[in-house]
């Protein structure tokens, strides 16, 4: 009878112990993947604002922004596509290009958009809440252009997806390891 007991007792630490490892370890992966996506989106927009912010500081107005930052993206695309992957278009970069997806939008200081992210276009006016929750743009002292999130947050990068894989490989080997020594 005490026999019994004790394997019970036993089972039943050993299925608190693994219980309690798997939620610390689903928790904690999910708050790494959560704050490492937080991470990744602010570092894109404070790159979008600062050379926002450089290209008014350069030119002394918004004229012409579109067209340097389609054209800027386009350029760091070519550089920063993924190895074996095809130019837009095809093989040879012939054909149709693809859409540029925009995650920021970026309005004048009167609130117009100049450059469109999600559903807005050139020149459709933003809600005051929107330009409230974006990052402002000022030069000397003045604002001169709002940052807003319209769009999807940008996608992770093959860098970023291979970090987080390996950080969940870690945590995996991590969790497995304590539920053996449990």
């Amino acid at each position: 009878m005490s026999r019994s007991i004790t394997l019970r007792l036993i089972f039943a630490f050993l299925m608190v112990s693994i219980t309690v490892v798997a939620l610390a370890s689903g928790i904690t992966y999910w708050l790494t993947v959560r704050e490492f996506k937080q991470l990744n989106f602010d570092q894109a927009r404070d790159r979008f604002v600062t050379d926002m912010t450089f290209y008014y500081q350069s030119n002394g107005s918004w004229d012409g922004v579109l067209d340097y930052y389609r054209l800027r993206n386009s350029a760091n695309s070519q550089f920063n596509r993924p190895p074996n992957s095809q130019p837009p278009g095809g093989p040879g970069g012939g054909g149709q290009p693809q859409p540029q997806t925009f995650f920021f939008a970026l309005a004048d200081q009167n609130g117009h958009v100049l450059i469109p992210a999600g559903d807005d276009q050139v020149g459709d006016a933003i809600p005051q809440s929107a330009l409230a929750n974006g990052t402002p743009i000022n030069i000397n002292n003045v604002q001169v252009g709002t940052v807003v999130v319209l769009g999807n947050p940008p996608p992770l990068g093959p860098l970023e997806e291979s970090y987080l894989n390996r950080t969940y490989l870690a945590l995996l080997y991590a969790a497995l390891g304590a539920s053996i020594l449990a």
